[in-house]
């Protein structure tokens, strides 16, 4: 079965607690499948008990050294982490805005990779996470088997498919073009959109940016690879070249 990956960028706080417990009920709201099993990465996992049992993994703090007094450290928040039931969510995380020593501001991320089925649930999903966060960019991707690559453990890795950064705000660079996309207006030169839509791109507009496809349903990357990826190149003409880190299609694999 194939991973489907949800991400999105935002400079939005998103650090308060109200935040995480309105983020669950409305995903929960949408399908139950999604309320996590258990949450924190650390050896002592907790389970999930309804949206108030998250206080205590939200609210965690870490210390790091501090840059700007050394020897010294200094308290963050730490990132939220929870795990499925794998049917569909396998894990999610949740980075929380915060600038360094130097001042640089690091955006906040919102991600869920989860297993695929074909099901426009993704796209509404998508829609409730970007109107409660307030994204400058965000994607849900369905990844297709040519977009991996099986490691010396015998993993499967993802090649073309990669997590926005906490740092993609302040480099302007985002990994790929996804299956569905949106981009916030200051992110691109609008002179853009009237002429994807011109080449026959499926665009909607959406808060204060644009809803962007590659092709008009999920399932089309998995059921012919070699032309969702020639169309993902076409669309990626439309952009600056350095706006995405990934700039080559992955090579055809004969099934």
């Amino acid at each position: 079965m194939n991973d489907i990956r949800l991400s999105v960028a935002t400079l939005v706080d998103i650090s308060p607690l109200e935040f995480g417990e309105n983020f669950f009920r409305k995903i929960i709201d949408k399908d139950c499948r999604f309320a996590p099993k258990t949450l924190s990465i650390d050896p002592m996992k907790y389970q999930y008990d309804g949206v108030k049992s998250i206080e205590r993994e939200w609210l965690r703090e870490s210390e790091i050294p501090d840059d700007a007094d050394p020897g010294k450290t200094r308290k963050i928040r730490s990132s939220f982490h929870w795990q499925g039931n794998e049917d569909p969510v396998k894990f999610g995380s949740v980075n929380f805005p915060k600038k360094n020593d130097y001042g640089e501001v690091g955006n906040g991320l919102i991600s869920i990779r989860a297993n695929y089925a074909e099901s426009e649930l993704w796209v509404s999903l998508f829609k409730k996470i970007c109107s409660l966060s307030s994204p400058f960019w965000g994607f849900v991707h369905v990844i297709a088997d040519e977009e991996t690559y099986i490691d010396t453990a015998g993993s499967r890795v993802d090649r073309y498919c990669k997590p926005v950064t906490t740092k993609a705000y302040r480099t302007r660079e985002f990994p790929n073009l996804a299956s569905l996309n949106f981009i916030r207006d200051d992110m691109v030169d609008p002179a853009i959109w009237p002429q994807i839509q011109a080449a026959g791109f499926p665009v909607e507009r959406f808060l204060d940016g644009y809803l962007l496809r590659v092709s008009s349903g999920f399932a089309d990357i998995l059921d012919d690879f070699p032309v969702f990826s020639r169309r993902r190149a076409e669309l990626k003409a439309f952009f600056p070249v350095d706006l995405f880190r990934i700039k080559e299609e992955p090579p055809a694999i004969r099934r």
